[in-house]
Order: C-alpha cells, then sequence, then structure tokens
C-alpha cells in the first residue's frame, strides 16, 4: 500500500484533497452502482482502513456513527482521489450530501482520522446522521462480511 504522505505530487493524483474512506456500497466488491464504478474506474487504491465507529444497515445501505469506544471498528477502503475533475462531487451527489447544506439529508462528509496498515491518516468520511435501529447494527464493522 502507498504511504498516505508519500502519495506523488501533481500529475493526475496530485494531493490536492484527503482520500476518501469507503465502507459500504461503494466499496469494491459490494454494489454494481454507477458511483461505485465511477470510484474504481478513477481513483487509486490505497488499501484497507479502519474507522472508529459502529457501523448500521440503514436499509439496503449502511451508515457509519463515530464512537469513543476503540473496540468499535469499522473497516472500508481508502482510494485517493484525482486532482483533476469532479469525483468528489459525484460522491457527494450518491451520498445526498450537499456541502452548501451540509446538516441537511441523513449524510454529512467531515475529515476523520482513519487507521492504515501503515498509520493514521485523514480521510473523507460521509457519517450518518439519521435514525437508526439498534437491531440494525452489523456487530462484525465490515459490510461485506455481515
Amino acid at each position: 500500500m502507498a504511504q498516505l504522505e508519500r502519495l506523488p505530487r501533481g500529475g493526475a493524483f496530485g494531493v490536492t484533497t484527503h482520500p476518501v474512506f469507503v465502507y459500504g456500497t461503494l466499496r469494491p466488491g459490494a454494489h454494481n452502482n454507477r458511483a461505485a464504478q465511477r470510484l474504481l474506474r478513477e481513483a487509486k487504491p490505497l488499501g484497507p482502513a479502519w474507522l472508529q465507529a459502529r457501523l448500521y444497515r440503514i436499509h439496503w445501505f449502511p451508515g457509519v456513527i463515530l464512537s469513543d469506544d476503540p473496540t468499535d471498528q469499522v473497516r472500508g477502503d481508502l482510494f485517493a482521489l484525482p486532482a483533476r475533475g469532479n469525483l468528489l462531487t459525484a460522491l457527494d451527489v450518491f451520498e445526498r450530501y450537499d456541502p452548501k447544506r451540509p446538516k441537511r439529508g441523513d449524510f454529512r462528509r467531515d475529515l476523520h482520522q482513519v487507521l492504515t496498515e501503515t498509520g493514521a491518516a485523514k480521510a473523507w468520511v460521509y457519517t450518518y446522521h439519521g435514525p437508526i435501529s439498534q437491531s440494525a447494527r452489523v456487530l462484525s464493522g465490515d459490510f461485506l462480511a455481515r
């Protein structure tokens, strides 16, 4: 896995934004949707990562809620976004997140610390802020393993 601090500058993957952490339907092998296909086509995979949070099955899709408990870990994948293009905007649309009205809707995109195989990094994470049911919690923390 590429070390986050050593991503190449300039070119298609110039470091102009933080990577994105995906934990559900955008993960490779999770769901065949246009947003996931575009992410795989345009972004650079950086490998597995973990977020201190709790994972819930909301409907057919998951949501994470941050946790203070270090044993609560959500498994996901980290992707470097291209410097050019509008991939992050496309992901915002998929997640129904409007950066001009960040508190509207069930998902919000914020920077959070994730753990990778090479250490900690800041990444964009879409966190869930809608209603949940404790019975919908994915105890494994891995949406693909459910």
